[in-house]
């Protein structure tokens, strides 16, 4: 999808033992104040501090840091994150191929106004056999989520970040304005959509 001017992509970085490759999620939003490599990393720091965050993975997971790729009247620049790597906290997780789903909703109808973020490696003990999660990890997910949106602390460590946003693939539209963050209660397996 293209970034529109004042728009960023915020990519989160999770490094999984085992795989050679890392894994990101991402999330769009305005940009609403300059952007500078202090706020760069003060903003992947809270992620990968962030105990919602971090319960959500076991030990073999690391919330790595990432970059963000903000749209400038030059073109694209490329801010990449100096975070303290952290482990994650939780119990064991499900294989590299399974992850969770947050749907990114909006006020505007219609598939084009809507997205995934696919999240790797859930725990693995709050998945059922069919692939369903538990209400309680529903929940977990829900807050550690509510985190990276307008208001949450992660959001307001970055300092530069608007609203979170769905984008378009035609520049031409207007981003749509992300206004909940859920927890889907099936895993996926599309384990391509965890590369960037």
């Amino acid at each position: 999808m293209p970034i529109p001017l004042e728009f960023c992509e915020v990519w989160f970085q999770l490094n999984v033992a085992g795989d050679n490759e890392p894994m990101f999620t991402h999330m769009a939003y305005g940009v609403t104040a300059t952007v500078t490599q202090a706020a760069v990393d003060a903003g992947f720091n809270a992620w990968t501090a962030h105990a919602g965050w971090r319960g959500r993975f076991d030990s073999s997971v690391t919330l790595f840091g990432g970059h963000v790729l903000e749209q400038t009247t030059a073109g694209i620049r490329r801010w990449d994150a100096a975070a303290s790597p952290t482990l994650g906290t939780g119990a064991a997780c499900a294989p590299n191929n399974v992850a969770t789903i947050l749907r990114k909703s909006t006020a505007l109808g219609g598939r084009r106004n809507r997205g995934r973020m696919f999240i790797p490696n859930p725990i693995e003990g709050e998945v059922s056999s069919a692939g369903v999660y538990t209400g309680g990890a529903i929940i977990s997910w829900n807050s550690a989520a509510g985190a990276i949106l307008p208001g949450g602390s992660i959001h307001t460590a970055f300092g530069f970040l608007g609203d979170a946003v769905v984008l378009h693939d035609t520049g031409s539209q207007t981003p749509a304005v992300v206004t909940n963050l859920t927890c889907q209660s099936r895993v996926g397996t599309q384990r391509r959509r965890l590369r960037s």
